[in-house]
């Protein structure tokens, strides 16, 4: 049976759960937050960002016109459209405000787990607070990152940014997330203070579980389905 992985977002809410709360999360779990994502937002990331390559160059950064006009060719409804565009300003803005400037930076995904290989950075570290900074941009309105989910997350980028390169071991860690309120969406940013950090033995027994479980709830749905369609009918 084919294994669903889970948007990264959601394994971060997830996986440090209790093992009965993650049954009860994932049984709640369909599409993975909706039928359509931030990826088209996500992507353009690096050219609102436009970092400077690691042999020091600098290139043109295209316009924010430019930038919205990739966005809108990649979304498939409205709803996403005006979601990430709201988003990308929203950043954009972020950035002019708090930062001075950017290096591209390739981290790759970390395997970890039996199942696990996770992404929760970009290719590049901005100047921020006058600290070396890497981001995880959490999009949503709803069901983003718990104060949990955040440990898992910052957990994770202190493991594959700051322990595997050690020219990178004082580098700041930020999570900005875009919650909606009654006046409206704003950035929020959670800055890592302290090393109460989970463990990469803690990290991948987190995902483990959680796929074991996913797992066994999948093949319960598989099982389920033909008993419907048998008490349903063909009509």
């Amino acid at each position: 049976m084919k294994l669903r992985r889970l948007p990264e977002t959601d394994l971060a809410r997830i996986a440090p759960l209790a093992a009965d709360e993650k049954r009860k999360a994932l049984k709640s779990f369909t599409s993975g937050g909706g039928s359509w994502s931030y990826d088209p937002a996500r992507a353009q990331n690096f050219n609102i960002v436009n970092p400077v390559s690691p042999l020091g160059l600098l290139s043109k950064r295209p316009s924010m016109e430019a930038i919205r006009k990739l966005i809108a060719n990649r979304c498939t409804c409205d709803a996403q459209e005006d979601s990430c565009l709201e988003v990308v300003d929203l950043f954009e803005e972020w950035y002019r405000r708090n930062a001075t400037g950017a290096v591209e930076r390739a981290i790759p995904s970390m395997a970890i787990g039996s199942l696990g290989l996770v992404r929760y950075w970009e290719n590049f570290f901005a100047r921020v607070r006058d600290q070396n900074t890497f981001l995880f941009i959490d999009y949503r309105r709803q069901k983003g990152l718990t104060k949990a989910a955040r440990k898992f997350v910052f957990s994770m980028m202190h493991q594959q940014i700051r322990v595997s390169d050690p020219d990178l071991h004082d580098a700041s860690l930020l999570i900005l997330q875009f919650p909606q309120w009654k006046s409206g969406r704003s950035i929020v940013d959670h800055a890592l203070l302290d090393d109460d950090l989970y463990s990469p033995s803690e990290l991948s027994k987190m995902i483990d579980e959680t796929y074991a479980i996913w797992l066994d709830i999948l093949s319960e749905r598989k099982t389920a389905e033909p008993v419907k369609r048998v008490a349903g009918g063909f009509f």
